[in-house]
Order: C-alpha cells, then structure tokens, then sequence
C-alpha cells in the first residue's frame, strides 16, 4: 500500500482489544448525550435511516451519524459476517479508527436500552413526587 503525504493508515481495533477499554457509565453517558442531541437537532443521521446492498447474501449495509458533543461522526457498516464502524474527527475528517463491531454492537443496544429505561423510571418518579400516579 503506498500513501500520500499526511495519509492516514487506520488500524481494526479487535472486540478482544476494545473489550477491557469499555466502560458502561461513560457509555451511558454518550447514549444519554447522543438522544439528547438527536431530540435537540445536534446529532445527525443518515438519510436513509439504513442504507442497504442488495443482492448480498451477508446483509451488507451502511448507517451513519455525527456526534458533535464527542467530536466524531461514525459510520457503521453492518454484515452478518463482520460488522465494523469507522470513525472519523469532526476537526479535520480525518479517519481516526476502524472498529470490530462484533460485540460492541449488543453491548451499544444493552446500553441504549438502559438510558431509555432510566429515563422512563424517572419520568414516573417525578409524576409520583407531583402526585400523578
């Protein structure tokens, strides 16, 4: 492979590397960002929501969003034989990681599913102290 001067060579970061280096409070807290953002206009999907490659038997596809409060957009590439995202600084576009999603996926849904349940319990919690049941 040659590159150009200032080229960026991304390395796969594997799910065994990426494992240890998780932390569910900070992942809560940038879904928690990431809705925030969606719900105030800040964060931007794709458009298509999915964007797919028909005729694949891998369900090949593509669904993108930045993230300005992380200072990141992503682009996950899904497949049934190996997903990854890709991830690029919002400072300069420059791609700064290629991730194995092969695991990071259901951890990023158990997550999601936690923030949104969090903020329903305190939906009702605060009904219960105004008197609503």
């Amino acid at each position: 492979m040659f590159l150009a001067k200032g080229e960026a060579v991304v390395r796969l970061i594997t799910a065994d590397e990426i494992e240890p280096l998780i932390a569910i409070e900070r992942a809560a807290r940038i879904v928690a960002s990431t809705y925030r953002g969606i719900g105030g206009g800040r964060v931007h999907a794709s458009r298509p929501s999915l964007l797919q490659v028909v005729g694949s038997p891998f369900r090949l596809g593509a669904k993108g969003a930045t993230l300005p409060d992380e200072g990141f957009a992503g682009v996950r590439l899904t497949s049934k034989a190996a997903p990854r995202t890709m991830l690029w600084t919002l400072d300069d576009g420059v791609p700064v990681a290629m991730l194995d999603e092969s695991r990071l996926y259901r951890f990023r849904t158990g997550v999601s599913a936690a923030v949104v349940a969090d903020h329903l319990l305190a939906g009702r919690r605060a009904g219960r102290r105004q008197g609503k049941a």
